[in-house]
């Protein structure tokens, strides 16, 4: 890939297109956070940005998850996110079916993002990237509310702020935002570029943005003394 396809960001101080080009990134859910991640990451000239989702396209997703049109409804999301990633320039095989858990290891990645959306998805894919040593970009979105944190190997881990699996949670539909994903979704190809870049920063920030009222609130994430489970991963 030429380099003037990369002027107008290689001229960013502290941007090395050489390490997005040989790195790697795997995103876990191609929904409405993980279709501006790809896009992003892949125009960034991240070399190969592999995908996983288990989903078929559904009408309901149109509005919010940009990679998808009507005619792609009932097919692939994987797959048609990993063919988007390709064609915007970067190396992507999609994944239908990925082992979370002790027995998975990540780290042939250089960055894993964290786009599913039930506490026990990121509570695997979490603990599956900082087992593996990597960092994990992680995001969320109800409503008008999203919120973006970085984990990292040594600092918190999901369980630490989440010690119990939530109960009393209602089932079915949440309601989401299309914009909203965009924010989140542009923030955490970000904070995964810049994981990629070794920029320097403020460590273990949980970032709230509230689109209601165009807020954005940072708070601390701290390790967990009862937390068993950071124990386990960071041993």
């Amino acid at each position: 890939m030429s380099a003037h396809r990369f002027e107008r960001q290689t001229c960013v101080p502290g941007v090395d297109q050489r390490k997005l080009s040989n790195a790697s990134a795997l995103v876990v859910g191609a929904g409405g956070l993980g279709s501006p991640v790809v896009l992003y990451l892949a125009g960034a000239g991240v070399g190969r940005v592999d995908v996983y989702d288990h989903d078929n396209v559904d009408e309901t997703n149109l509005h919010r998850q940009i990679l998808y049109v009507d005619r792609d409804v009932g097919d692939s999301k994987a797959r048609i996110a990993s063919a988007r990633a390709r064609d915007v320039g970067a190396e992507s095989q999609p994944f239908q079916d990925l082992l979370t858990g002790s027995s998975n290891d990540l780290s042939r990645y250089s960055v894993i993002v964290d786009c599913t959306d039930r506490w026990s998805s990121h509570d695997s894919v979490i603990g599956s990237g900082l087992r593996s040593g990597r960092t994990v970009v992680h995001g969320s979105i109800q409503g008008t509310l999203g919120r973006v944190m970085v984990f990292r190997p040594g600092g918190p881990c999901w369980r630490c702020l989440h010690p119990e699996s939530p109960t009393g949670v209602r089932d079915g539909v949440r309601g989401t935002l299309g914009p909203v994903c965009g924010v989140i979704g542009s923030m955490m190809a970000m904070e995964a570029v810049k994981s990629v870049l070794a920029w320097d920063g403020p460590k273990d920030r949980m970032t709230v943005y509230n689109a209601a009222d165009r807020s954005f609130s940072d708070f601390g994430m701290d390790v967990s003394p009862e937390c068993e489970e950071h124990g386990k991963l960071h041993g």
